[in-house]
């Protein structure tokens, strides 16, 4: 009789279990594609950061670039490379913004995203973009006069990039902030 008893148990702790395994494989699965699919966006959102990074850094190359050249009193020729990284970066910004950075490009942007103030990383953004076309003008004058007038061209542009090292500086630091949170959203997936 205790057989029939420790069949009967056996039995229903058979059917309890399998029924339970059925109602929480779906449930637990889903919950893994859930946790991976938000891992590659993660990866997504991470590498286009990092994209945003490495054209930014293209910029002040190119900006130093001239820079060197001046100072040699070589030829300078580095206007249609540097808007197009200017232009590089501006793209990468925009792809950027579906993971949650902001970047206004006028007025009206910033009106249809609801911002008074523009979030920091659009402040250094223009701020980069601005101090790059000024180093770039003030490049152009010091190549095409000498002496004391020279002198303070290369100042300015000197001053210039400065203020654009300064900006991209301020703009990693928010894409650092923003991937480090993603590292950690990686790590718990």
């Amino acid at each position: 009789m205790s057989e029939a008893i420790y069949g009967l148990v056996s039995a229903l702790g058979g059917v309890f279990l399998g029924a339970a395994a059925t109602v929480t494989t779906p449930a637990l699965s889903g919950q893994y594609a859930r946790r991976q699919a938000q891992r590659v966006r993660d990866e997504v959102a991470f590498e286009r950061m990092m994209e945003l990074r490495r054209v930014t850094r293209d910029v002040l190359l190119i900006l130093d670039g001239g820079r060197r050249a001046m100072r040699r009193s070589e030829p300078v020729d580095f206007l249609r490379s540097l808007g197009e990284a200017v232009g590089k970066t501006r793209e990468a910004a925009a792809r950027c913004e579906k993971y949650g950075l902001r970047f206004e490009r006028s007025r009206s942007s910033a009106e249809a995203i609801g911002v008074r103030r523009p979030p920091p990383e659009s402040v250094a953004l223009r701020d980069l973009v601005r101090s790059a076309l000024a180093t770039a003008f003030w490049i152009g004058m010091a190549v095409q006069t000498t002496g004391a007038r020279q002198r303070m061209y290369e100042q300015w542009a000197d001053d210039h990039y400065e203020s654009a090292e300064n900006a991209r500086r301020r703009l990693l630091g928010v894409l650092w902030d923003r991937m480090d949170e993603l590292r950690e959203s990686m790590g718990r997936s």
